[in-house]
């Protein structure tokens, strides 16, 4: 089998299309429909989801004291914390990505943090 770098296919589709480099909104595209072509393959295959994205919602808890967290520690729907988002990654380009800490069985975000709930 043979590796193909991302850096090596973002060039050979640049130059597919003839341009230089990709504008931003290209290779937003571009990646979009790489993911879209690997998510088709792993799901033709039968392949086990290896990641789920879980919506939870942010309070405030009183003991331990946080002003931003979830309870992670008995979630039946997680099972593991890779990255916490304001919105769903896979359906919204806008998602961005947060800061986060896992204290005592909590997902903590900054205090100044504003969202009311976080995608897992």
């Amino acid at each position: 089998m043979r590796t193909v770098s991302y850096t090596d296919l973002k060039n050979r589709f640049a130059s597919a299309i003839g341009v230089d480099t990709l504008l931003t909104a290209e290779e937003t595209g571009f990646k979009r429909s790489l993911n879209d072509r690997v998510r088709g393959a792993w799901t033709r295959s039968k392949w086990p989801e290896l990641t789920d994205i879980v919506e939870k919602t942010v309070a405030a808890v009183a003991d331990p004291p946080f002003d931003k967290a979830v309870r992670i520690d008995n979630a039946s729907d997680l099972f593991d914390v890779f990255s916490v988002w304001n919105k769903n990654p896979y359906t919204e380009v806008s998602a961005v990505q947060r800061s986060f800490s896992l204290i005592n069985g909590y997902l903590v975000l900054p205090a100044e943090n504003s969202d009311t709930t976080v995608f897992v």
